[in-house]
């Protein structure tokens, strides 16, 4: 008796059935994008839980919206970090993104933006802007912020006119959030 023999089944009967073939097993599921814990941590605390990452991998990452994005309900969000080499305060870092928004806007465009506020670890202010086509309206709302590291973040939230008071909630809760974690004594 060899070793090949021991291990090869048995021959079937002549009349036996042929051995059913497994039925295929479905592919794992393909991962979806997935968001920094700190983020969030950051979006659950202002009051966005269960929001659903967008991958934007089919984008060109220098037409890319954000560096992460998101779905909460029918509002788009993202979060954007860029470092800051020169010395351009807050205020125009934000005048200038909004003029680029007003560009890439083929309608009536407007836009205004909050006051500047000089928290304890960062310098914050928040904007909202639409644009208005005859078919629909795009509503923004951001918040911005630059910390002492020059790194100049924008939180994007992004909607029709039916989600607009969605995405206002959506940016006030986070500025709520960002001030007090920004104001904690260390």
């Amino acid at each position: 008796m060899t070793v090949a023999s021991v291990l090869a089944p048995p021959d079937p009967p002549a009349e036996a059935a042929p051995a059913p073939v497994p039925a295929p097993t479905a592919a794992p599921p393909v991962p979806g994008p997935v968001l920094p814990d700190v983020l969030v941590n950051l979006l659950s605390a202002a009051g966005m839980a269960g929001i659903v990452p967008v991958s934007l991998d089919q984008v060109p990452p220098d037409q890319r919206p954000a560096t992460f994005a998101w779905k909460y309900g029918q509002v788009f969000g993202g979060i954007r970090e860029v470092s800051i080499i020169d010395n351009r305060a807050l205020a125009e870092l934000t005048e200038t993104y909004v003029e680029v928004l007003k560009k890439s806007c083929p309608g009536e465009f407007r836009s205004s933006l909050g006051p500047v506020e000089q928290l304890r670890e960062i310098t914050l202010r928040v904007g909202e802007a639409a644009c208005i086509l005859p078919e629909r309206t795009t509503e923004f709302r951001h918040v911005y912020y630059i910390n002492r590291a020059r790194i100049f973040t924008t939180f994007i939230h992004e909607s029709d006119t039916a989600g607009k008071a969605m995405a206002e909630k959506a940016r006030d809760q986070l500025a709520a959030v960002i001030r007090q974690v920004a104001t904690a004594a260390r």
